[in-house]
């Protein structure tokens, strides 16, 4: 069972949540939690956007992408303002 699976109802509230904590109480005893180590993470220095820029610089095909980009919000935007290809 997953979570957006679960639903309660009932024909007050109390009743619901004690559907609610039923579901609840069914999830965890199918449930084992356990414990994970894992490495903590290096700090970090800089900004990590930076490392990526530039990274189209010499794509042929860049500036025909932004354009059709381009081409698609307006088309979103506004359906009747622009036609695609």
């Amino acid at each position: 069972m997953f979570w957006p699976d679960a639903v309660a109802h009932g024909a007050t509230e109390q009743e619901a949540l004690h559907g609610v904590r039923a579901l609840i109480h069914s999830l965890l005893a199918q449930t084992q939690l356990v414990q994970v180590e894992i490495d903590e993470p290096q700090e970090q220095t800089g900004n990590p956007w930076l490392d990526k820029a530039g990274v189209f610089a010499a794509d042929p095909t860049w500036d025909s992408f932004r354009e059709a980009m381009s081409n698609y919000r307006q088309q979103v935007d506004n359906p009747q303002a622009v036609e695609l290809p």
